[in-house]
């Protein structure tokens, strides 16, 4: 369903009818626990963290197939 309604999209979008755009968002924590982390073999982990728990960073972007993309 989802591919028939972004097919009928993109054909308005080619023929100029609509200007099609694509926006995702996410978000991430600025500390994380030292368990998501790797290390090169032979080498000891080092894993510095922020001072302050819980404050979550927002991101947006969004992608213009024809001209650019943009994000904050």
């Amino acid at each position: 369903m989802a591919e028939e309604h972004l097919a009928v999209l993109e054909q308005a979008a080619a023929a100029g009818h609509i200007k099609l755009k694509f926006l995702d968002e996410t978000g991430c924590c600025r500390w994380s626990p030292v368990s998501y982390t790797y290390s090169l073999i032979g080498e000891q982990i080092r894993f510095e963290q922020t001072t302050r728990r819980g404050q979550r960073v927002s991101l947006l972007g969004v992608w213009d197939p024809q001209e650019h993309f943009d994000y904050a």
